[in-house]
């Protein structure tokens, strides 16, 4: 995705459960040689459920560390040597029961500099099914069904606990319109 992964030719100094940290000598523009250093952990999936009457899905979770329950769009980590779009469908299918046809790539990012961590944003469309959620011992949630113009209410007033920082950017650029595009048919719109 175009994007220098240090940690490939780098060591590794920490293991940890959910990060690890990598360091490297990097020759400075002087000719010195200083000590880099970065964090790394698994790549994110997040997902923007599309009903076929045109509203979202969202939930409200609580886990065992948070202070109280928030509202989330569905995300989840990404195992490891896991296809990113099979983890797509995992994470939807266990937090809402859901099994959506297609999912459309639509954002690739990485957030936080200093820390490879990548967020893949997909679109899912055509329900198929629903079951019941597979949730983690440490989640818990309910199902939020929102409209596109109460989505768009909570992501202006910060009402979701994460940042949903892909609808954010089309506020940032003042293009709604391409946003309402984008969920119209998020075929056109994918990543390569």
């Amino acid at each position: 995705m175009g994007t220098k992964l240090h940690s490939e030719h780098s060591e590794k100094v920490f293991e940890g459960v959910r990060w690890d940290i990598y360091q490297w000598q990097q020759k400075m523009f002087d000719g010195s040689v200083e000590t880099f250093e970065l964090a790394k952990r698994d790549d994110t999936v997040i997902i923007i459920p599309l009903l076929d009457d045109g509203h979202i899905l969202a939930v409200s979770e609580r886990q065992p560390h948070w202070d109280k329950d928030g509202l989330v769009l569905v995300a989840g980590m990404v195992k490891k040597e896991e296809d990113l779009e099979l983890a797509a469908r995992r994470e939807l299918e266990e937090e809402t029961g859901y099994v959506f046809k297609d999912f459309y790539l639509v954002d690739v990012d990485y957030p936080t500099p200093g820390v490879e961590w990548g967020t893949y944003t997909y679109i899912a469309k055509n329900l198929v099914e629903q079951k019941e959620k597979t949730l983690d011992p440490g989640e818990q949630n309910s199902i939020v069904i929102l409209s596109i113009d109460e989505l768009i209410k909570n992501v202006r007033s910060q009402s979701f606990l994460f940042r949903p920082a892909y609808i954010e950017n089309f506020f940032v650029r003042d293009n709604v319109d391409q946003l309402l595009k984008v969920f119209k048919n998020p075929e056109d719109y994918q990543v390569e």
